[in-house]
């Protein structure tokens, strides 16, 4: 769950909403982080931001003044214009040609596709992905010829 939370990840998914009130705060947290940290080469710190469970709608699953402002990198290269016309017209195919998973979610989709290649039905695809998360764990990586223990 907090992978899915980070503020980033938050305004990413609420660029998409239905409701154009919601969309127009996240319009204006991008015009925050932008002006915020232009020019900007100070590093981040991450932190996990707490997640409020009794929150009605996602946008206030976290809390926004205590998170602070930074502009997605999906966004960085993108002209301010072109996104406030994307948040108008608010047409999936407009957003789809912007890919915004996490290296972990690209692996784990990786992992999917090699395990339905590999076998047929939900419980053997199940624990070919389990195998290899093991495998993985106890194997963590080949270097040279003599690391295979034949």
């Amino acid at each position: 769950m907090a992978n899915c939370s980070v503020s980033i990840q938050r305004l990413l998914s609420v660029f998409t909403d239905h409701r154009e009130n919601i969309r127009s705060l996240a319009l204006r947290k991008l015009i925050c982080a932008r002006n915020e940290n232009r020019g900007s080469s100070e590093v981040r710190i991450f932190q996990v931001p707490k997640i409020d469970f009794k929150a009605k709608c996602h946008f206030a699953l976290i809390n926004w003044k205590r998170v602070g402002c930074s502009e997605p990198p999906l966004f960085m290269n993108v002209p301010f214009k072109e996104i406030v016309a994307m948040l108008k017209v608010r047409k999936k195919e407009e957003w789809s040609k912007y890919p915004c998973r996490t290296q972990a979610v690209e692996r784990c989709i990786r992992l999917m596709s090699e395990a339905s290649e590999s076998v047929y039905g939900e419980e053997k695809r199940h624990g070919f992905i389990l195998n290899r998360k093991q495998s993985r764990i106890l194997i963590k990586q080949y270097n040279t010829k003599k690391d295979y223990n034949l």
